[in-house]
């Protein structure tokens, strides 16, 4: 499998000189080492809000992350953006995430926010609780703006079930994980809060991971392993 991070797939959106030059840069950032121990890598944790749950036609308005090194988040490194739209979402959904009409008109350029968070993240692994919503949106708006990435994500509900399975039982949502752990956003649908307090969690997980897990490389490998034994599990 090739390492560069987009395929030739070409973007809907064109770029700009500045933007191509950027996407470049970032293009060119090292691979963080797959033998780095999971206390020295560098983690992004996400969290996006959209116009709504429809992975095909709902639009993503906002994303935002934290950035997790030596086991602790640091709060000098945390990224929020909402993307301009040029029609507002619902009132029903704005009602959830409280991103108004004028706030979703007024975001930046889709293209400029989607670099932003590129530089932000570089190159390292990303983490989100049921990450597959997340992943089909921010890597759908990318490959429409810039380009089809080549990210690596990592999913916190995979590896909640598996590590504390006797909290497990009735327990699927990140607000059931949060009260499990009594842990508490300062607002939820709120993106950067909801980064926060998804950190948190996997600062947990973290220091329960079996003793083979030793970097980045076995923690994508150990959450998959655990979907599949999961699916399996169901499917009986």
């Amino acid at each position: 499998m090739s390492w560069w991070p987009f395929t030739r797939a070409q973007a809907t959106a064109a770029l700009t000189p500045a933007q191509q030059q950027r996407l470049q840069q970032w293009q060119q950032l090292p691979l963080p080492a797959k033998n780095t121990p999971l206390l020295q890598q560098r983690w992004v944790v996400l969290d996006s809000e959209s116009s709504g749950l429809n992975l095909q036609t709902d639009r993503l308005l906002s994303i935002a992350a934290v950035g997790v090194e030596q086991g602790c988040i640091d709060v000098a490194q945390h990224f929020d953006c909402r993307l301009k739209q040029q029609q507002a979402s619902s009132e029903d959904n704005i009602l959830i995430h409280g991103i108004g009409a004028d706030e979703q008109r007024k975001g930046r350029p889709a293209s400029d926010a989607l670099l932003d968070f590129l530089h932000f993240a570089r190159r390292d692994p990303l983490l989100a609780f049921h990450a597959d919503f997340d992943r089909t949106l921010v890597e759908r708006t990318l490959t429409e703006n810039l380009g089809k990435p080549k990210l690596v994500w990592i999913d916190l509900a995979d590896l909640c079930p598996a590590l504390f399975p006797q909290l497990a039982p009735g327990r699927q949502t990140l607000d059931d994980w949060l009260a499990a752990f009594q842990l508490e956003a300062f607002e939820r649908h709120n993106a950067l809060s909801d980064a926060w307090v998804t950190a948190e969690l996997f600062l947990i997980l973290l220091r329960h991971l079996p003793p083979g897990v030793r970097n980045s490389h076995d923690l994508q490998l150990y959450a998959a392993q655990q979907r599949q034994q999961r699916q399996l599990t169901q499917g009986r």
